[in-house]
């Protein structure tokens, strides 16, 4: 084998090499929006963490969790009464929510009607983004 074929050779790998790298860093990654899901029209923000450090921007309709747009969590209290709803714990199907405390989260329903909820960070089911 001549010099020539060894420095194509070596062209090759690095060039395959790079492109692989740089692939890897426009991969889209399935994002558990563990600290929060808030939304705008169109996007999605995607909170990791509680302290709302770790978040993503994402297509909204990249975002869900089993085909929907929201979350059921158990445990929800109104934080201001809402004539016609229980006042005690209900379900509620959280479209945004956000980290209150260790124990709770707010929640707000596709109504706007808000929610303090039983929901640890290490609770699941949350909304999570392919982004």
């Amino acid at each position: 084998m001549s010099l020539m074929n060894y420095l194509t050779i070596g062209v090759m790998c690095i060039t395959l090499i790079l492109f692989i790298d740089l692939n890897s860093v426009n991969a889209i990654r399935n994002i558990p929006c563990t600290g929060g899901f808030k939304t705008e029209p169109h996007v999605a923000n995607c909170i990791v963490d509680p302290l709302g450090k770790e978040k993503y921007q994402c297509p909204l309709d990249q975002c869900g969790q089993d085909n929907t747009h929201f979350v059921s969590w158990g445990g929800c209290v109104p934080i201001t009464y809402y004539p016609g709803e229980p006042s005690g714990e209900t379900t509620q199907n959280c479209v945004t929510y956000g980290y209150y405390d260790q124990t709770h989260y707010t929640c707000k329903n596709a109504n706007g009607h808000t929610y303090i909820c039983n929901h640890k960070i290490e609770d699941r089911p949350v909304i999570s983004c392919n982004c």
